[in-house]
């Protein structure tokens, strides 16, 4: 008999604390979200339903109003806009050797007709990189360039460039 009466306000509890949270969540069923300004000091707190004395109540919704459209982009070649075949160019072919105690640098173009949106490295023993950037309208085109330091006084190292590239109309 004990154990049905605790299994039962177990039920009866749990009912009440499923109900509660539906009831009390923030924001309430209708999106809006309730708070409380006070205004000797200045600050708001969220609250479920009412506000203190000497607080001003402030409701806003969770969502806001349609922004304005935008202006239409530039026709692509496809009669697409944007951005288009992107890749992802691995330098394995150009890696750099660098010399102990020396600079090195490392390019990897992108294919004919695409320009790098992004891109990065790769080295051996962790070199130092002094400078990595977007390599644009180079002899072979445009790609990805490095630039590192062997700080490795016998060892050479490697250093190699990675491009992600595409068609920007």
């Amino acid at each position: 008999m004990k154990h049905r009466i605790t299994i039962t306000l177990g039920i009866i509890f749990s009912i009440l604390l499923i109900g509660g949270v539906a009831y009390a969540s923030i924001p309430d069923a209708g999106g809006v979200i309730h708070g409380c300004y006070k205004t000797s000091d200045g600050k708001l707190r969220v609250v479920e339903s009412i506000c203190a004395s000497g607080e001003t109540a402030l409701d806003w919704n969770q969502t806001g109003l349609q922004g304005a459209q935008g202006i239409q982009g530039p026709a692509g070649t496809n009669g697409s806009n944007g951005v288009s075949g992107w890749e992802w160019v691995r330098g394995l072919d150009t890696m750099a050797s660098c010399n102990p105690l020396s600079f090195c640098q490392a390019i990897t173009y992108c294919p004919s007709g695409k320009k790098p949106l992004g891109g990065g490295y790769n080295s051996d023993h962790l070199m130092p990189v002094n400078t990595n950037f977007p390599y644009i309208a180079g002899p072979g085109g445009d790609g990805w360039y490095a630039e590192a330091y062997n700080e490795d006084p016998v060892n050479i190292r490697y250093l190699s460039v990675w491009v992600i590239c595409a068609e920007v109309n």
